[in-house]
């Protein structure tokens, strides 16, 4: 466990090993700080994404009021509408959604972390009070 590779595998990354209790007591440090960075990653890439959509929105508004297109009424819904199916938005907003998913992805890694934590202290109690003694 100590040259293992984090986040290879979520799902062994959460992995408790109630035979090697010492070894998962040694990883869960270096494994909750790896998930919580690339937390903060995330939450750092959502952000930009959220600001490059809000700048897009508001560049491509002031173009279509400049430029409104031929035989259409202007109005706050028809600039609204125009911004909403622009592609470069759209794909704004994908790169957005994608980013929020990412969150969300990481912060259930690191709950799921903590649980894993309360976990090693529980089954470090049941072994010190002779719970898993061989009869």
């Amino acid at each position: 466990m100590g040259d293992k590779q984090f986040g290879v595998s979520f799902t062994d990354d959460v992995a408790l090993d109630r035979y090697a209790l010492h070894l998962e007591a040694e990883a869960q440090s270096s494994l909750t700080q790896f998930y919580s960075e690339k937390l903060g990653e995330a939450k750092a890439e959502k952000d930009t994404a959220e600001h490059r959509v809000k700048f897009l929105e508001a560049e491509k508004g002031l173009w279509y009021r400049a430029n409104p297109p031929p035989d259409v009424k202007i109005t706050d819904a028809v600039i609204a509408s125009l911004i909403a199916t622009n592609d470069e938005v759209v794909a704004a907003q994908k790169e957005l959604l994608e980013a929020k998913r990412n969150v969300y992805t990481y912060d259930s890694a690191v709950t799921a972390l903590d649980h894993k934590s309360s976990m090693l202290k529980i089954l470090t109690q049941l072994f010190s009070s002779g719970y898993y003694t061989i009869s």
